[in-house]
């Protein structure tokens, strides 16, 4: 018994731009530059420096000032819809059923209500037979869609029902990254991915165990920054 993929979708930002290891060490030479730091501090860096240590070789920014975290997440549902549908070989019938939606972003469009996963929701309606049971966003960072997973897995095992979910991640972190910090810049981007699972009582596949925890720790929750005068801020 355990969770099955259905199918999996994958989006870049709409009109995004494509930019190389080498267009992101140009990006962060320009702003280093207006912001009136030392060059010396970053003669370091070249392509493989990315490569080397995370395997980014590219990645996509959407254009700037645009919101499109929703719209991402949104078309790598279609897509994931699409290609179960494909696999199935059906059209807009109960077995296109999804129970509940979960969002994991960062950078959603807005802050506050509706969430994230309810405007996807909306943007996909017409696609799913049957209204949504539940529907949510979670918001932990480089971990969400394991967090997603395994929301997805407790809900399965307590309800003991065939139960299926979509599970999406999508960020626009190209909004905030710090374009003089070269150790984050150069390794995200814009984009999304989702998933379709069914939680089966019968497979034989799924999540065997998993051990997970939160820490707390102040130094952890804490981001420290600087004011000229070299006096912390947080």
């Amino acid at each position: 018994m355990g969770l099955v993929i259905l199918g999996t979708g994958k989006a870049t930002p709409p009109n995004g731009q494509l930019f190389t290891n080498a267009d992101i060490i140009d990006l962060i030479h320009k702003t280093a530059h207006a912001c009136g730091l030392d060059a010396r501090d970053f003669a370091h860096l070249y392509p493989e420096w990315y490569v080397s240590r995370v395997g980014v070789r590219e990645r996509y920014f959407a254009p700037f000032g645009r919101e499109v975290t929703t719209a991402m997440a949104a078309e790598a549902a279609r897509n994931a819809l699409a290609r179960w549908e494909v696999y199935n070989d059906f059209v807009h019938t109960d077995c296109m059923r999804i129970d509940e939606i979960y969002v994991e972003t960062v950078t959603p469009d807005k802050q506050g209500i509706p969430s994230t996963a309810h405007a996807v929701h909306a943007s996909i309606r017409t696609l799913l037979p049957s209204p949504i049971q539940f529907a949510m966003d979670i918001n932990v960072g480089c971990c969400g869609f394991l967090a997603a997973l395994l929301h997805a897995h407790y809900v399965g095992c307590a309800r003991r029902e065939k139960r299926r979910f979509l599970l999406i991640g999508s960020e626009q972190l190209s909004k905030i990254l710090n374009f003089t910090d070269p150790n984050t810049a150069g390794i995200f981007g814009d984009g999304a991915g989702a998933v379709i699972v069914e939680w089966d009582d019968a497979s034989p596949a799924g999540i065997i165990d998993s051990i997970s925890f939160a820490d707390g720790d102040t130094e952890i929750l804490t981001t420290k920054s600087f004011t000229d005068d070299n006096s912390e801020i947080f």
